[in-house]
């Protein structure tokens, strides 16, 4: 249930990190104040959403029983992006006031000036085409930077992978060495045990020979007092 969850948080700040990235090159190529403050609050709202699926994603990796180091690992990743697609935003809501400050300059200049319709004509269409080739560079490099964002996560992930193998490899080694080493401390205690009842026999023979030995001796003496009597 809760890698469920989890999933529909990531999906979500994923859409969610797509609409900025697109609003924020329409931003960047606003001509009129209107518009660059309507797409400021739209972003603004969409950031604030990112932020709390984000938090609802952390809160939910604490019900995780598996997995909770790769979802770490992606939570940083995540807001990393997040912060950069932030800095973006600042950057095209202030490269957007400034167009429309010329815009709105080049339009009260050829109202001003008589007989200028048709430079200003030129204008228009030379911006236009301006704001499209930069439209479609911030497009590209927003699509190479969530490729790399990518890459980094797939990256982290495998050497999060390798590292948990690793341990698992260890543990299971550490755990081999624990039972050899039971092992032969069952078969120390065994040959101690050998070793004792071996020392008791030993012991037993030893008096045993005491007794054989006087028994004669005793038997030899009495010979030899019947043969002197």
């Amino acid at each position: 249930m809760a890698k469920s969850i989890v999933k529909e948080h990531e999906e979500e700040f994923s859409r969610i990190s797509a609409e900025i990235t697109v609003l924020c090159g329409k931003l960047k190529h606003s001509s009129t104040i209107e518009t660059t403050e309507d797409h400021c609050k739209e972003l603004d709202s969409l950031i604030l959403d990112a932020d709390e699926t984000l938090e609802q994603l952390e809160l939910e990796s604490h019900n995780l029983e598996s997995g909770k180091e790769k979802l770490t690992a992606r939570l940083t990743s995540y807001r990393i992006e997040l912060d950069r697609l932030r800095g973006v935003f600042r950057s095209c809501r202030r490269e957007a006031e400034e167009r429309s400050a010329r815009i709105q300059l080049l339009n009260s200049d050829g109202t001003n000036i008589g007989g200028g319709g048709g430079d200003n004509d030129y204008v228009d269409i030379k911006e236009t085409d301006g704001l499209l080739s930069e439209a479609s560079d911030m497009i590209q490099s927003s699509d190479n930077k969530l490729d790399d964002g990518r890459r980094l996560l797939r990256e982290t992930e495998d050497i999060g992978a390798t590292v948990l193998s690793d341990l698992h490899n260890q543990r299971e080694t550490i755990e081999r060495s624990r039972a050899r080493l039971r092992d032969v401390e069952s078969g120390l205690g065994q040959s101690h045990a050998v070793i004792n009842r071996m020392m008791f026999r030993a012991r037993q023979n030893i008096l045993l020979l005491y007794v054989v030995g006087g028994v004669i001796c005793v038997a030899f003496l009495i010979a030899i007092y019947y043969l002197v009597m």
